[in-house]
């Protein structure tokens, strides 16, 4: 047949190939889970010698050769599964999990004797100097490095290979008039504490994070931060979001810390702090309602004080709230 039947026509029948470059159109040819937490592999609860694959699913792009071209499969994994592990005899192994598609259409496969209950793709273990002799469309979910004549698999051996298959985004921004009052607010003295202060200390609206997101992309703006004349005034100023830690204002995320220095000059004059980060955002604070703030203090060794925003500064915060794997996160 030169022709397949066209998506979607009543009294038609779905055909397979239209839905899978549908799939693969609206993921734009992408491979990988759908969610960061989707078919994540982790230890058993007491180790083993096999690993746990999360629930999720996940979209496989066709390497199945002309016909197959720019077409997708979608997965799905509704209950947590138990994947086995080979022990390692003698020398050491490294084993790869990955999810595969089986077409029995496409790899002169067998059919299956019940097409109603075939899945048409499974969690395989491959040894890992054979990846790249696996021929069916397949992703790699995680690499389990066995120790030598080993065969129980642990936390630390586990290194997660997940990626998302389309990045998700949400950007936000806030803005707000620093002050309204005539007098201004000062950064005060007693911030050469490390925990710093709210600055300037004004209410700021909670910010619904995403349940998709594990990393935020931070551009924080201060218009208008008056330095004040004859005085040399240095220290920090960063970003600090989520439950407060105990200690003064301080949060539990933050950005990194970045400088300020005033120069000494006969008059007062008044500046832009900026700063920008990737913040890594824990599971505990997705789908979560946070407060955002902008924090300051001078350094403990500072000569000058008297830093202060009045009714003609600003601030802004950016943020873009992305959906990447959950992997290899460095603490900050």
């Amino acid at each position: 047949m030169a022709k397949n039947v066209a998506w979607a026509v009543d009294g038609g029948r779905i055909d397979a190939a239209n839905l899978r470059r549908t799939l693969w159109s609206a993921t734009h040819g992408a491979s990988g889970v759908t969610g960061p937490n989707d078919l994540k592999v982790s230890a058993l609860t007491v180790p083993g010698a096999a690993v746990n694959v999360r629930t999720g699913g996940g979209v496989i792009a066709s390497t199945y050769g002309t016909a197959g071209k720019n077409e997708s499969y979608g997965i799905n994994n509704d209950a947590t599964e138990q994947v086995q592990i080979p022990a390692s005899q003698g020398a050491a192994k490294t084993w790869i999990v990955i999810a595969r598609i089986d077409d029995y259409l496409k790899n002169n496969g067998t059919k299956p004797e019940d097409l109603d209950t075939a899945l048409f793709w499974k969690f395989d273990v491959v040894f890992g100097g054979n990846i790249d002799d696996v021929s069916d469309p397949f992703i790699m979910l995680a690499r389990v490095r066995m120790p030598p004549n080993s065969q129980t698999v642990t936390p630390d051996i586990i290194d997660d290979l997940r990626s998302v298959a389309v990045l998700q985004q949400e950007p936000k921004l806030i803005t707000r008039p620093a002050v309204t009052e005539d007098e201004g607010r000062q950064l005060q003295l007693v911030t050469k504490s490390v925990y710093g202060e709210i600055f300037p200390d004004i209410a700021m609206d909670m910010v619904d994070i995403p349940q998709f997101a594990t990393y935020v992309q931070i551009v924080g703006n201060l218009t208008g931060v008056v330095y004040p004349a004859n005085k040399n005034c240095w220290g920090y100023f960063w970003v600090g979001f989520g439950p407060g830690t105990g200690n003064g204002s301080e949060r539990e995320r933050n950005t990194q810390h970045f400088k300020f220095n005033t120069p000494i000059i006969p008059d007062t004059m008044s500046m832009p702090w900026h700063l920008a980060d990737t913040v890594y955002i824990p599971e505990d604070l997705r789908g979560t309602s946070q407060p955002f703030f902008m924090f300051a203090r001078y350094d403990s060794d500072s000569t000058g004080t008297g830093i202060y925003m009045d009714r003609w500064s600003g601030i802004d915060l950016q943020l873009n709230f992305l959906g990447f794997k959950d992997q290899n996160v460095v603490e900050i």
